[in-house]
């Protein structure tokens, strides 16, 4: 049995949000940067060149700041 495979794909964002209504710029403010990580892996007989066995996982992670604004 061979294994296969490795990162196929990595995306990266800034999400924000906040708490309550922002009036003139004075509100608490968040942001959120999200990472997915795509991980493809397979295992291939050596013999037949069958694949045996097939998986993607996708990974999410998620960290957050906070702070306010005046």
């Amino acid at each position: 049995m061979l294994p296969q495979g490795g990162i196929t794909g990595y995306d990266t964002n800034t999400l924000t949000g906040g708490l309550g209504a922002r009036y003139l710029g004075i509100g608490a403010n968040s942001k959120w940067k999200l990472d997915v990580v795509t991980v493809s892996m397979r295992a291939v007989a050596t013999n037949t060149g069958e694949v045996l066995a097939s998986v993607v996982v996708r990974l999410r992670d998620g960290g957050s700041t906070t702070g306010a604004s005046c």
